[in-house]
């Protein structure tokens, strides 16, 4: 037991610090340089608490609590101290709190209402620190630094690139680059939400709105597979920014650059009104594009031979999937998935598409073998979770071992590069590769991915036959581009290319960055961006994610953890004449067959059977796969599926220059 302000406390676990323990309790004690999910530093001395029968304050952060210790949070010591404290940190912090971007969310403002003296006692010349350039996400202003150290400890444990740090000593120290270049790091955008002064700003949102105009809606990161938790902040009818929301058994409080900066690109080169093709491009109103769209429908389906076929890309969630094929049946239009890759791969079974862990479960595996797979630049958050734990057990006798088949590149942690082919994936299922005594001996996870797959098949049919001979647990988890490439696998579209024929009608509905975009006589396009090619004959604008839609069914989104995500909190108006893909659809369905109250009540049935399943397992089962023996080299890794992934990524001013930014690191 021990006594927090004269009441007692009973302890089961003795591995808390004080601080800790006082926040469980409810007792909050201010700190600049505590973080929870980074190590402790003791930096700022903020978090002084009085201990009885010690004559000097303690810091909470870094004391462990001990039994029968009596704990003071709030004496005339703890007091004194705090306020001493707090007036040293802010000897040389400048004055200009009512121009800044961190207004109104700054601790030291809070803390010095709190905690502060009215009166200061520094007579001398404040010092200044000139700004670092860290590249085109973070602005600094290190005058206002006051060293609590979280960047220097977010850079090396998080982020796994320790390119910050602290120099010089007294009045003479700083924070920088030991060498002058730029930070490079999908996610180095969380270091403005660690920074508790403003020392780190977002250098896109600078001077842009500030905190109390905005309006908040809560979403979830579309952008990769394990759909991290966000919060989108808008002033108007315009989004500012966006920060990560807290969830610790998902991305726990960090997110990727491409979510903080995907709404830069939502506005620029968007099709805001529908356009028709003849000869030229033309404006047209959006009755007649629906009665155009029915038109081009009829004239294909009077072709005796003719051939339909409707292909969807990602960044659709699942209530918009399901009334696009639920549509394309009732028209006989098939529907296929066809992302920019090359793999094809079936949706019969959830285990071949899932991660088949939660991430915690998935952090501690002691081994990897990863199948040409850059977590980096495919998953930045689940890669920066999975670099934490390898660098929290760096020095245990099992430390974990990341072995990789494929293109070298550069990870955050180590790996054990064991070969560049499929020859050596085959070398290792026939018995003639290293690796095979430790498949014998350990378990080990085999993770794939659809980026630059090196089967054309799913990882579980490999692993399968190495479960048959092997004691140890053969696991397999496949890392998915986007939220959006789940949802398609869930309701049932396969990874496949339409067969290369010449087709009377084809509906593009997402970009047309695809693999293969098979000839027609009539081509429609569907989506929020202006296409790359416009060889279109009709183009339908479409609302985007974060949008408010004209009918109240929420929008439904799948991690890679097959957790169901409700997003219905939305504050963002469309513009111009665009229209949610639901609204197009039942308005099509409405022309073209004459009524749109059963396909509601299909809907529904649909969305019970598929969305709400309980049994996520899936049926096993085994095929004998027969390999091919020739060498597939897999192309080199590019930054730009990460940075220039989508249409939101590529009309981005920020992404773009982070890519540059990016190669011109690699470069020199």
């Amino acid at each position: 037991m021990i006594f927090i302000n004269n009441k007692p406390i009973q302890i089961t676990n003795w591995d808390y610090t004080i601080l800790q323990i006082s926040e469980h309790v409810g007792i909050s004690i201010p700190r600049f340089c505590y973080h929870e999910k980074l190590s402790i530093a003791g930096n700022c001395r903020m978090c002084m608490v009085e201990i009885k029968n010690i004559s000097k304050p303690v810091i909470a952060c870094a004391t462990s609590i001990t039994k029968d210790m009596y704990i003071f949070t709030n004496s005339e010591l703890v007091k004194i101290a705090r306020e001493n404290v707090l007036e040293l940190l802010l000897i040389n912090h400048p004055l200009d709190c009512p121009i800044r971007d961190q207004g109104g969310e700054c601790d030291p403002q809070d803390q010095s209402i709190i905690f502060g003296t009215d009166r200061g006692r520094f007579i001398e010349s404040k010092r200044s620190v000139e700004d670092k350039e860290l590249g085109p996400i973070v602005k600094t202003i290190m005058t206002r630094c006051i060293h609590c150290t979280r960047c220097v400890r977010y850079a090396e444990e998080v982020a796994g690139n320790p390119i910050l740090g602290t120099m010089g000593r007294g009045k003479d120290m700083e924070i920088g680059t030991y060498v002058e270049t730029s930070f490079d790091s999908e996610i180095i955008g969380n270091i403005v939400d660690l920074c508790p002064v403003g020392a780190s700003t977002s250098k896109p949102y600078a001077f842009k709105a500030r905190s109390w105009e905005l309006q908040s809606s809560d979403c979830f990161d579309i952008f990769d597979s394990l759909g991290s938790f966000i919060r989108i902040d808008a002033k108007g009818n315009e989004v500012m920014r966006v920060l990560p929301r807290k969830n610790d058994l998902l991305n726990e409080e960090w997110i990727t650059d491409k979510v903080r900066f995907f709404y830069e690109g939502a506005s620029i080169n968007r099709l805001l009104f529908p356009v028709i093709n003849r000869s030229r491009l033309i404006h047209c109103s959006i009755e007649f594009a629906f009665n155009f769209y029915i038109y081009l429908y009829n004239k294909a389906k009077l072709n005796s031979f003719s051939s339909m076929v409707t292909i969807l890309q990602d960044n659709l969630d699942l209530t918009d999937i399901l009334h696009y094929r639920i549509f394309n049946d009732s028209l006989g239009i098939y529907t296929y998935f066809n992302r920019a890759i090359s793999k094809r791969m079936s949706s019969d079974l959830r285990k071949s598409w899932l991660l088949n862990k939660n991430i915690v479960s998935f952090s501690n595996t002691v081994h990897f073998l990863f199948m040409n797979v850059n977590l980096k630049y495919e998953c930045s958050v689940l890669n920066a979770i999975l670099f934490r734990s390898v660098f929290q057990h760096e020095f245990d006798v099992q430390h974990k071992r990341v072995y990789y088949i494929g293109n070298y590149f550069k990870n955050t942690f180590p790996i054990i590069h064991v070969g560049l082919t499929n020859n050596t994936s085959m070398n290792i299922q026939v018995g003639k590769s290293f690796l095979c005594f430790h498949l014998y001996l350990n378990d080990i996870t085999f993770v794939d991915s659809s980026n630059f797959p090196m089967f054309n098949f799913s990882a579980e049919d490999y692993v399968n036959t190495f479960n048959i001979f092997s004691p140890s647990n053969i696991s397999t988890s496949y890392i998915a581009s986007t939220s959006g490439e789940l949802n398609s696998l869930e309701l049932g579209l396969c990874f496949d290319f339409p067969e290369e024929k010449n087709y009377s009608f084809l509906h593009l509905i997402g970009n047309d960055s695809v693999t293969f975009l098979p000839n027609s006589e009539i081509k429609i396009y569907s989506g929020h961006h202006l296409p790359e090619q416009l060889i279109f004959d009709l183009y339908l604008p479409t609302a985007c994610f974060y949008e408010i839609p004209k009918h109240n069914i929420s929008s439904l989104w799948l991690n890679n953890q097959l957790d169901l995500n409700s997003f219905s909190d939305k504050t963002i108006n469309v513009p111009g004449e665009v229209y949610d893909n639901i609204t197009i659809i039942k308005v099509l369905i409405d022309l073209a067959i004459g009524s749109s109250a059963n396909f509601n009540v299909q809907f529904i049935k649909l969305i019970d059977l598929v969305c709400y399943i309980s049994n996520k397992s899936g049926i096993h089962y085994f095929n004998n796969i027969s390999f091919n023996e020739s060498i597939v080299l897999q192309p080199q890794w590019n930054a730009s599926i990460f940075y220039q992934s989508d249409s939101y990524s590529k009309n981005s001013k920020t992404l773009y220059s982070a890519y540059k930014n990016h190669l011109n690191h690699l470069l020199y």
